[in-house]
């Protein structure tokens, strides 16, 4: 069993985002080591709510997705699992859901950015079938 695939927790939920996910999300935004500030609520409620999943256990969101969709591709602009949760599938839980809602949108394609130290998500992306297509020069 690989370690994301350790038993899912029996109530995890992946859900589309609310508006008033705000204080979970700027909670699990430091999580994405940038040095980008938390965008700030309008930007959550205008932007970035509509096209997020996010996971729950218990009612406690503990991870999202944001994604963009563009004409025949998607992209996944961040994932974040909580560092308390994290091996426990929820990564792969988020990861399934934006490729469902891509799929069914019609997208041909999905893309993402990683840094090239985030061994952890390089990982769940390889095994989840995404493979590297380009080798970024600078930081990410």
């Amino acid at each position: 069993m690989m370690q994301d695939e350790q038993q899912n927790p029996a109530d995890l939920s992946i859900r589309r985002a609310r508006h008033d996910g705000y204080d979970a999300f700027c909670r699990l935004f430091p999580e994405l080591l940038v040095d980008d500030p938390v965008p700030g609520l309008e930007a959550w409620t205008s932007l970035l709510s509509p096209s997020t999943w996010v996971a729950t256990v218990d009612g406690e969101v503990l991870g999202y997705c944001y994604l963009q969709e563009y004409v025949e591709t998607g992209y996944v602009r961040h994932v974040v699992v909580a560092p308390t949760a994290r091996k426990r599938g929820l990564g792969r839980a988020l990861m399934r859901s934006a490729a469902e809602y891509l799929r069914s949108r019609g997208k041909q394609s999905w893309r993402l950015n990683v840094r090239p130290s985030n061994q952890a998500a390089r990982a769940l992306y390889d095994r989840m079938g995404m493979h590297a297509k380009y080798l970024a020069k600078g930081p990410l």
